[in-house]
């Protein structure tokens, strides 16, 4: 389950804008992501402006890290366990004229780009799917 906060519907410049995104393993029953053990959950914030140009980003991940050579090892986990929850901080000094497009999306990866050139899958396979998208305007009040 997936808790966007309230965060102003508009700003000055020189607002902070604080976003965060709450994330709860409420039904699996097992830790998330499960699965092949490079797969990962990706937690994307992207704040734009009207250009489309990206002014801001943030990109966290839960899910394992493993070192395949020359012995397989995990070198990192922060999997999610059931009715556990994780919260996704985005803070941005708007410094900006003009409205902005916030957009907070949540994916779900198979594998890495990299893992899936290096087992020679195609462009046709597919690395991940949205599993949570919310996408918001912040108007500008001006200075």
């Amino acid at each position: 389950d997936f808790e966007l906060s309230q965060f102003p519907s508009s700003f000055k410049k020189g607002d902070q804008l604080e976003v965060k995104l709450k994330a709860t393993n409420a039904h699996a029953g097992h830790r998330l992501p499960s699965g092949d053990p490079e797969s990962f959950i990706e937690f994307i914030f992207e704040l734009k402006d009207n250009n489309g140009t990206i002014v801001a980003s943030q990109r966290d991940t839960i899910g394992e890290k493993w070192e395949w050579y020359p012995l397989a090892k995990k070198i990192m986990d922060n999997n999610l366990d059931p009715l556990d929850s994780r919260t996704f901080n985005f803070k941005e000094n708007l410094t900006y004229s003009g409205d902005l497009h916030l957009s907070v999306i949540v994916k779900k990866h198979r594998l890495s780009e990299e893992a899936a050139k290096y087992n020679k899958l195609g462009d046709d396979y597919p690395l991940f799917i949205t599993i949570y998208e919310e996408n918001r305007t912040i108007k500008s009040k001006g200075k």
